[in-house]
């Protein structure tokens, strides 16, 4: 498959590697398919790119990079609510990046859980009073989301399904 995206050009797109969110993204509902691009190799943060809507990509980090950042209880909480087994799980939160703040924010209530091995998913909600949708964090390490990665490298992206752990 083969998408034109507003900010990596074409891109070659393994169909082994699409990932299906079943609910969509908050606020995008109707965005089902999607492929997480790492158009810089060894960079902690990579794009979930909509594969219907070529404008829409969300900049997303592996939450193990975030901190402060989530217990292992609030893994298992994604897990659960995405009925997905923890050896499958990977917890993905969108992150922000602004002119006018100094630091890095991450939307930590509302993490995408990712089945890596069926490569489906779903926005979870976890609790407001615990977390933020803009809790400043620390610049990630490089982590990057394990077995859902594929790599764009500059106008012609190969999105074949190489991943970093």
């Amino acid at each position: 498959m083969q998408i034109t995206g507003t900010r990596f050009g074409q891109i070659e797109i393994d169909d082994a590697r699409v990932i299906t969110l079943t609910s969509g993204i908050i606020g995008f509902p109707q965005e089902g398919q999607f492929v997480l691009l790492a158009p810089t190799p060894g960079s902690p943060i990579s794009w979930l790119q909509s594969l219907s809507t070529p404008s829409l990509a969300f900049p997303v980090i592996e939450s193990s990079s975030v901190l402060p950042g989530y217990t292992a209880t609030d893994i298992e909480e994604c897990g659960r609510q995405a009925a997905i087994a923890p050896a499958d799980l990977s917890v993905l939160v969108i992150v922000r990046v602004s002119r006018n703040e100094p630091r890095m924010v991450a939307n930590l209530v509302a993490p995408i859980a990712v089945d890596r091995r069926a490569r489906t998913g779903t926005q979870v909600v976890l609790d407001w009073s615990k977390f933020s949708a803009a809790t400043p964090i620390q610049p990630p390490v490089v982590t990057a989301a394990r077995g859902v990665h594929s790599h764009a490298n500059g106008n012609t992206a190969a999105a074949a399904g190489a991943s970093a752990e």
